[in-house]
């Protein structure tokens, strides 16, 4: 059909000729439908309402005047488990399963029934109708006309709102209604089925003229009314309460049965689930520690800034702003998104939110780097030589400024260079080259290795000449002539101590002789020499 306010929740704004499948809602469970004039009303199994197309008199019930082209959950609503939903032209209406109902939108003819004067023409927010509370109808079904609407409770009374400019109200006059009013012609009968169009209202009561009285499940009473068989439910027999015969709704709720359409379950407090087999956590007395809602599947859905299976655990930071905005709470913690860590999510980690770490590394609760292999800096942001499968070749570490730190005998960017002259060892467990240069140099960052004084060569393994043989042969010349100038020294000492006695000796022969010459004298003192000599 025509979709020129994206009523037809497409995501566009393009005419329809045939069915076409609304994927924005694949995934859920569709129970009831709702037009108006340009815009839709969807209901979930799960009670939650969607709103699509024009919302110039606030129809959309989102609390503004923008239109939507795809269906988008009516927020305020999820609070409320809705059963049923109607539209008019420009206004829409909801059944809760307490018997209550809402109404919002275009207000001219004072069809949303919150007796409030004509000149608020429109309400932009889902507002409760407080005269049906003040009337104990508990409603289950609403029908939506052009400008009217009429409620049905579990009694069967119909009460009537909106235009009667043609007594389309049915309430024997034609004066608007402001609040609704119950119509006098329908108490006691068994209505079956209510529609409304722009200028007139029908209604089906009784089941004497059904082709197939009862549904073929039981039989109709003197009154018009329908007498189950057993096992079998509602104005036409046409069902079994949700739960099976004999265990309706689990014996945890009311089964209703709404005009021409299947029995349902209103669950007592602290159940929930179309046959309200779910218990609520907390039970009736505490349903979701009165921390959030119960829905369908029976588990709590917490209000902001609580956690927990049953909404009892506070989550970190403030109620309304749990997790600093910038995480998710579960069971009393934050799941903190990309870029932010901490308690509460307020520590933006280190490369910033939106480049964490580099992408390089982990942030850990402080908001600190823990880098991956081969990246270092404290957000991560500089890689090792080598990278991390060959971090600075295996042979050094990477420190805090992406530079290689060598073991002995390796040099270069990465420690791909062995410094020459030295041989393979180990130290503290790691290969190691010792004994570099020959052990007569130093090997530079580039491998090359600087020399001692007097070694020369790559590898430093070029010395200074050896003189130790020459040196050796000198010395024992040396040697052997400080031996003969020894030799040559005792001999002649003993030459000149033998020359000396043989002078003594001479001069004493030469004496006596000259003794002898002289006489006598001489010869007596040459005796007694002689004597003397022996």
């Amino acid at each position: 059909g025509q979709n020129a306010e994206g009523q037809l929740g497409l995501g566009d704004f393009s005419q329809r000729n045939q069915p076409t499948k609304v994927d924005f809602l694949v995934g859920t469970n569709i129970v009831k439908v709702a037009s108006g004039a340009y815009h839709t009303l969807v209901l979930t199994d799960e009670g939650v309402v969607y709103s699509t197309g024009l919302n110039d008199n606030g129809q959309l019930g989102h609390g503004d005047l923008e239109s939507r082209k795809v269906p988008t959950i009516v927020e305020a609503l999820l609070t409320r488990n809705v059963s049923a939903v109607a539209a008019g032209d420009y206004a829409s209406y909801i059944v809760t399963d307490a018997g209550e109902v809402y109404s919002w939108g275009n207000n001219a003819y004072q069809q949303l029934g919150l007796n409030i004067p004509k000149v608020t023409q429109r309400i932009l927010m889902p507002t409760r109708i407080d005269s049906l509370t003040g009337l104990n109808a508990n409603i289950y079904s609403i029908v939506g006309g052009q400008r009217t609407v009429f409620a049905v409770d579990q009694g069967s009374d119909i009460y009537a709102i909106g235009n009667n400019d043609f007594g389309m109200l049915g309430t024997g006059d034609e004066t608007q209604r402001a609040s609704p009013e119950k119509v006098p012609a329908f108490v006691g009968e068994n209505v079956f089925q209510v529609a409304s169009g722009a200028y007139h209202s029908v209604a089906i009561t009784g089941c004497f003229d059904l082709a197939m009285p009862c549904s073929g499940h039981g039989r109709c009473d003197g009154d018009g009314k329908c007498l189950c068989d057993t096992g079998y439910k509602g104005y036409r027999c046409a069902d079994a309460c949700p739960g099976g015969v004999g265990n309706a709704c689990n014996n945890n709720g009311d089964c209703i049965t709404p005009l021409g359409g299947s029995s349902f379950c209103i669950c007592f407090a602290g159940y929930i689930g179309a046959d309200c087999s779910n218990e609520c956590p907390g039970g009736a007395l505490s349903t979701c520690s009165g921390n959030g809602i119960c829905v369908a599947d029976g588990t709590c859905q917490c209000n902001t800034g609580w956690s927990g299976l049953n909404c009892s655990t506070p989550c970190p930071g403030t109620k309304a702003l749990p997790c600093s905005g910038l995480g998710q709470c579960t069971d009393g913690s934050c799941k903190c998104f990309l870029g932010f860590a901490g308690q509460n999510c307020s520590t933006e980690c280190d490369g910033g939110a939106y480049n964490p770490c580099s992408y390089n590394g982990e942030c850990q609760f402080d908001g600190s780097c823990k880098c991956f292999k081969g990246f270092r800096r404290s957000d991560c942001s500089c890689e090792c030589p080598g990278g991390a499968e060959n971090t600075c070749f295996g042979r050094g570490s990477c420190n805090d400024q992406c530079t290689c730190d060598c073991r002995t005998g390796y040099r270069g960017q990465n420690c791909s260079v062995d410094c020459p002259g030295g041989f393979n060892s180990w130290m503290n467990g790691e290969p190691v080259i010792i004994h570099v240069c020959s052990g007569h140099g130093e090997c530079d960052a580039k491998g090359e290795c600087f020399c001692d004084v007097a070694w020369s060569g790559d590898a430093c393994e070029i010395g200074p000449p050896d003189f130790t043989i020459l040196i050796l042969i000198i010395a024992a010349a040396l040697l052997g002539l400080c031996c003969i100038a020894g030799i040559g020294s005792i001999i002649r000492r003993r030459k000149m101590k033998i020359g000396e006695r043989e002078r003594k000796r001479q001069a004493r022969k030469k004496l006596r002789s000259k003794k002898k010459n002289k006489g006598g004298k001489s010869k007596d003192r040459s005796k007694r020499k002689g004597k003397v000599d022996k």
